[in-house]
């Protein structure tokens, strides 16, 4: 009897010790996923927020999700090393237009994508987040190496399955960001996706620039 009581306890005690690491694994997997989630909807939405227009293309058959950002600040055209908010300074500001109207002049085109490590616009079935840019009057995308990726084979956003930015059911200064993460904890491996609601603050519609404010950088 004394050894069917221990064999039960220790029964007992390994499931307990199975669930335990099993809800340590979910818990683990969440927070990772949270902190991929939480650093893409940030970095994403440091030039979203300042943006006068969004599109979508495609190279290859891969999806370009594409915003361009207002080409004038006061102290002259925007160089492409301030289009990040951490490191931008002043304000976008509105040019005249050869009808009297004050209007923002596109500027440079900033991409962001699913790729692998070559960071290649075509690439289809990708797993890493990248941003590529343009300088403004070019179509040209540059891909950002040091935004995208942690080393040379790891992407900086680990565990992307699923990246989306549209503008269905929003309105016109607004883009839906979706984003679907995966994380792996011991044998525990958990999909989170994740979505929200951008807003360009450099689009205006419907009224005259002239009674509109700048756009804040920073």
């Amino acid at each position: 009897m004394a050894s069917i009581g221990a064999s039960l306890l220790i029964i007992a005690a390994s499931e307990f010790y199975l669930l335990t690491i099993k809800q340590w694994d979910v818990q683990s997997s969440y927070g990772a996923s949270t902190a991929t989630t939480g650093a893409v909807l940030e970095h994403v939405n440091a030039i979203a927020r300042y943006a006068s227009d969004f599109t979508t293309t495609t190279s290859g058959g891969n999806t370009l999700y594409v915003f361009t950002l207002p080409n004038n600040t006061p102290s002259g055209v925007i160089a492409m090393s301030k289009i990040d908010r951490t490191s931008a300074t002043g304000s976008y500001i509105p040019q005249r237009a050869s009808d009297g109207s004050l209007q923002f002049v596109d500027g440079p085109q900033v991409a962001f994508y699913l790729s692998d490590t070559t960071g290649s616009t075509s690439v289809t079935g990708g797993t890493i987040l990248w941003r590529a840019t343009a300088p403004a009057g070019t179509t040209t995308f540059t891909p950002d190496t040091l935004w995208s990726m942690a080393n040379t084979s790891v992407g900086r956003y680990p565990g992307i399955q699923s990246f989306t930015l549209s503008t269905a059911g929003q309105p016109g200064n607004a883009v839906e960001l979706k984003v679907t993460v995966q994380s792996t904890s011991g044998h525990n491996a958990k999909t989170y996706t994740t979505s929200r609601v951008l807003y360009m603050s450099s689009v205006v519609f419907g009224a005259s620039l002239d009674t509109a404010p700048t756009s804040r950088i920073g």
